[in-house]
Parts: C-alpha cells; sequence; structure tokens
C-alpha cells in the first residue's frame, strides 16, 4: 500500500481551526510513512457541508483548509500529502447535465474558497454520489 487517505474527523474541525498546531500534528504522524515512500490525501472533513450538520462546518471549513495546506508545506511534504474536502452531493443544486452543474447558493462561497486552494495545490475536488440512492 502507498497511497492512503486520512481524515480529519468533523468534530476536530473546530480544533484545526482555531489552532494551526493540530494541522502540524497530522503533518508529524504522517512524516515517517511518506518517509517510506506513502502518499497520502488529508480529507478534512467528510461532507462538512450537509445539511444534518445545520452549518456548523459552513464559517470555518477555508480556514480548516487553509491551515492544513500550510502545515504540509511547513513540514515539506509538499507533493507527497495532498488535501480535500469530501463533499456530499446535496452540494449541488444541479447536476444535470453536467456542463450545466451549479452549487447550491447557500455553499456557493465556500464550496469557491476551498476549491481555489485546492487547485492552488493540485489537489482534487471530492463529491461523494452514491448511485444506490437514485434506486
Amino acid at each position: 500500500v502507498t497511497h492512503l487517505s486520512v481524515a480529519v474527523p468533523n468534530a476536530d474541525l473546530p480544533a484545526l481551526n482555531n489552532s494551526p498546531s493540530f494541522a502540524v500534528g497530522v503533518c508529524e504522524v504522517l512524516k515517517s510513512y511518506v518517509a517510506a515512500g506513502m502518499r497520502f490525501v488529508v480529507n478534512v472533513g467528510n461532507e462538512p457541508l450537509a445539511p444534518w450538520y445545520n452549518g456548523v462546518y459552513h464559517s470555518i471549513l477555508s480556514a480548516c483548509v487553509t491551515n492544513m495546506i500550510n502545515a504540509i508545506s511547513a513540514a515539506g511534504l509538499v507533493g507527497a500529502v495532498k488535501v480535500t474536502v469530501p463533499f456530499q452531493l446535496g452540494v449541488l443544486s444541479k447536476s444535470w447535465p453536467p456542463s450545466a452543474g451549479q452549487f447550491a447558493s447557500q455553499h456557493a462561497a465556500v464550496i469557491a474558497a476551498v476549491a481555489q486552494q485546492l487547485v492552488a495545490n493540485q489537489s482534487s475536488f471530492d463529491c461523494n454520489i452514491y448511485p444506490y440512492f437514485a434506486l
């Protein structure tokens, strides 16, 4: 196994937002594995904008991503460790056809801010799609 995805749980997002040292701690855990040749994607939360969280992570999500990216850079892990946010499909207000896709207006600004950071750091934009819900 050389490529793994690890996550900062949603419950830890306030700590990641309030303390850049939280992100440094995540990087410290990954360093020895990176030195052994492994590569990682750090998921900042899991579907943090989903409606069942009642907007609790909306205002801090972009800062959490920033703190994680900055810690990765400071630790010298750029290229070996990427960052993403696995969004819930519900962040889309329109998904068909894909060329006409739109984010829900209440999430558009935060998603744009996160997406800019992901693009700048050559990370992927992730959206969890559960096709069995369509059955």
